[in-house]
C-alpha cells in the first residue's frame, strides 16, 4: 500500500495594521453594492434633509470594537468610512472611543487619519495626538471639545457605572454625528439624552428585550422615548434597518439590529404626530 505525502501546512501570518487598512477597500466596495447599503443610504439622506443641523462638525464613534482582530468590526469600520463620505467629513474629524482598543487597533485608525480615545471609562486614559501640555480632565475647570480630542475622563472606572453625564465624553450634541454600533444599552441611554442624530442599535428593539419594570428602572430616558412613541408623542424619528437585507452576507452580524435616529424639532414633531393621528383615523 502506498502512502501519499502530506503537504506541509502554511504558517498562519498575522496581517499588519497597514495590510488590514488596505483590505478595507474591498470590503467597502462589497457593502456599497449591497441591498443593505442602498436602503441605509437612501433613508439616511432623507432623514438628513429634515434635520436642523445640515452640516456636522465631526463624527463621534463610540464602542466600535477591535478592528484589528475581528472582521465583523472591520465591516462596522467600513460603514464609518462610508458615513464620513456621505457627510463630507474628513477623517481627521472622526473620533473613535473604545475602552478595549489595542495598539494594533489604534495604528489602524491612525493610518486612516482618525483620532482615538482608548478607555472611555478609565480616568487615566489619554487621547492620541494630544498636545503634551494638555492635562487630564480631572479638573472641573477644564472643558475641551472633541474637535481637539482632548482628554476625557469619567469619575468612575466601572464600565457599568455610567450614570454620570455624557458631557464627560465631551460630545457636542447638536454638532456631532453619533455612530455607536452595538453600543451597550447604558451608553445608548446617555446618548439619547444628549445627542440628536444617532446611528446605533434600533431603539424600538429594546421594547421586547426587557421587562417593563426593569427597563424603566435602569434606563428611564430610553423608556420615556419608547412610551412616547407608542403614544404618538415622540420627538424622535426612528428608522429600522431590516436584518433581511443583510441575510447571508459576510457583514450580517455586524449590521444586524441597526437603526437611524433623529431628534426632531418640536414644531416638526408636532406636525408629524398630527399626520400619524390623521392616518390612524382614516
Amino acid at each position: 500500500m502506498g502512502y501519499s505525502r502530506r503537504r506541509p501546512r502554511k504558517a498562519w501570518v498575522e496581517k499588519t495594521p497597514r495590510e488590514l487598512v488596505e483590505g478595507l477597500e474591498e470590503l467597502k466596495r462589497d457593502v456599497k453594492r449591497s441591498k443593505f447599503y442602498d436602503f441605509f443610504q437612501t433613508h439616511l439622506q432623507q432623514t438628513l434633509e429634515k434635520h436642523s443641523t445640515k452640516e456636522f462638525a465631526d463624527i463621534q464613534c463610540l464602542a466600535l470594537g477591535k478592528p484589528a482582530e475581528d472582521e465583523g468590526v472591520r465591516y462596522q469600520l467600513v460603514l464609518l468610512l462610508l458615513l464620513a463620505e456621505e457627510l463630507k467629513i474628513p477623517l481627521d474629524k472622526v473620533v473613535c472611543t473604545e475602552p478595549m482598543f489595542t495598539a494594533r487597533d489604534e495604528e489602524m485608525l491612525k493610518l486612516l487619519g482618525m483620532k482615538t480615545v482608548t478607555g472611555m471609562w478609565d480616568p487615566d486614559f489619554r487621547t492620541k495626538d494630544v498636545e503634551e501640555e494638555t492635562k487630564s480632565v480631572k479638573s472641573d475647570t477644564q472643558k475641551a471639545d472633541m474637535e481637539d480630542t482632548t482628554d476625557i475622563a469619567a469619575e468612575s472606572g466601572d464600565i457599568e457605572d455610567l450614570t454620570k453625564s455624557i458631557s464627560e465624553v465631551k460630545l457636542q450634541p447638536t454638532e456631532s454625528f453619533i455612530y455607536a454600533p452595538h453600543a451597550p444599552v447604558n451608553v445608548n441611554e446617555l446618548l439619547f439624552i444628549n445627542a440628536d442624530f444617532i446611528v446605533a442599535n434600533y431603539l424600538g428593539s429594546y421594547d421586547t428585550r426587557f421587562g417593563d419594570d426593569e427597563f424603566k428602572q435602569k434606563y428611564p430616558a430610553l423608556s420615556t422615548i419608547l412610551q412616547s412613541e407608542k403614544d404618538l408623542k415622540c420627538e424622535w424619528e426612528m428608522i429600522e434597518i431590516p436584518d433581511k437585507l443583510s441575510k447571508g452576507e459576510a457583514w450580517a452580524v455586524a449590521y444586524n439590529g441597526f437603526g437611524i435616529h433623529r431628534k426632531e424639532r418640536k414644531a416638526a414633531a408636532a406636525e408629524e404626530r398630527e399626520e400619524k393621528e390623521k392616518t390612524l383615523k382614516e
